[in-house]
């Protein structure tokens, strides 16, 4: 007997390739399957950083643990507005969940919502990075006392058991340029088809200029004194190149000056195959970032964009993010790469792949709040 549909279906108003769109939305009255990971306990809503797929969506896997930077808890859910609770406990611990976006299903990790970590003190989650289904890195802005500090830790998932293991963690030495101070909890970029370093950046606390360090991706966690091999030790983009000094740092550089950023960053990728008459070939590819740009209290996401090495240049329209000190919720707009866009999304006409993204905001109406997360996809132009 031959089955006449999919085993799994995409939703045709799913931005993604596995259906994570609609399960993390909002919880829906009259379609049971929006926001079906959410229950008003554990779990009542999140602000997603990352999805790290656990098994290859290549491989028709649908499962992925959700790195969060907030979630609430203890909910009391609203009569009148679905989805939305008139009580809640918000934690800003960073926390992970498995969840199904097939199924809706969800697991704990080891049997507990909080990312455990070594270093002491009050951590939040600013980042994270995939490396297929059995490496991710999350970073950290961790204050102790007195002392702030970026934290990097490399994760291991072994596919076999389905454990999460922590493999390494470190913290990555502040910069300072003149009167910035920087540490570099701002975002994590990393990709196998472009450089053997993991970036880190983070944000001058004078002028929020966006500044830049690097180290063989494979060494991130591994930490030896200075007088042992170099790629064991983080780099810093000085303008012209990279050094070992975190005092000779400058700022990275847009088309038209410093890149600027009031909150973290998120970084998205598309190798390309580039061809064209009076130029050899060769592999190279577009990079994307999201800051975070302020008006007055006003928060909004811009992308920019960089093909092949190119100054970072804005593209499309700012995307709201929010109100500083009310619907804000201190994150930006999030690429996820690593899960697929939906196909039939992807403008195939004048685009050459599309990158999924999510965006978190506060909504309160009528005293019921709720954490909507916004899904779209970036169109990757062809390149010219």
């Amino acid at each position: 007997m031959m089955a006449t549909s999919p085993l799994i279906q995409i939703p045709t108003s799913a931005i993604d390739a596995v259906g994570l769109s609609i399960t993390t939305a909002i919880k829906s009255a009259t379609d049971p399957r929006p926001g079906h990971i959410y229950e008003s306990t554990n779990l009542a809503a999140a602000v997603p950083v990352h999805f790290h797929p656990t098994v290859s969506p290549a491989m028709g896997g649908t499962s992925f643990l959700m790195l969060n930077s907030q979630r609430w808890t203890a909910a009391t859910l609203s009569a009148s507005h679905p989805g939305a609770y008139t009580a809640f406990t918000p934690t800003s611990v960073p926390n992970w969940v498995q969840i199904n976006a097939a199924t809706g299903i969800k697991t704990t990790i080891n049997g507990a919502f909080d990312i455990p970590m070594k270093t002491p003190g009050t951590a939040a989650l600013t980042a994270a990075v995939s490396r297929g289904v059995d490496m991710f890195w999350t970073l950290n802005e961790v204050t102790n006392g007195d002392i702030t500090s970026a934290v990097v830790q490399h994760w291991h998932n072994n596919t076999a058991i389905n454990t999460i293991n922590l493999k390494s963690e470190e913290t990555i030495p502040q910069g300072t340029n003149g009167d910035d101070a920087v540490l570099f909890t701002a975002g994590l970029q990393w990709s196998s088809t472009t450089t053997p370093y993991m970036y880190a950046y983070g944000t001058g606390s004078s002028t929020n200029h966006v500044y830049a360090a690097r180290k063989a991706w494979a060494r991130v966690g591994y930490v030896t004194t200075s007088s042992q091999t170099l790629d064991t030790q983080w780099e810093y983009f000085n303008g012209t190149g990279w050094g070992y000094d975190p005092t000779d740092i400058a700022p990275v550089q847009t088309a038209s000056g410093p890149l600027i950023s009031t909150g973290p960053l998120s970084f998205g990728h598309h190798a390309l195959q580039r061809g064209s008459a009076g130029m050899s070939k060769g592999l190279t590819g577009y990079n994307f970032v999201s800051t975070v740009q302020s008006d007055g209290s006003a928060r909004s996401a811009q992308i920019y964009s960089s093909l092949g090495g190119r100054p970072w240049t804005p593209i499309g329209d700012p995307i709201t993010l929010g109100t500083f000190g009310s619907t804000y919720l201190g994150a930006t707009l999030q690429f996820q790469q690593q899960v697929g866009p939906n196909p039939t999304m992807i403008d195939s006409a004048n685009s050459a792949a599309a990158i999924p993204y999510v965006s978190s905001i506060l909504s309160v109406v009528s005293g019921a709040s709720s954490i909507v997360n916004n899904w779209g996809l970036l169109q990757v132009p062809r390149p010219s």
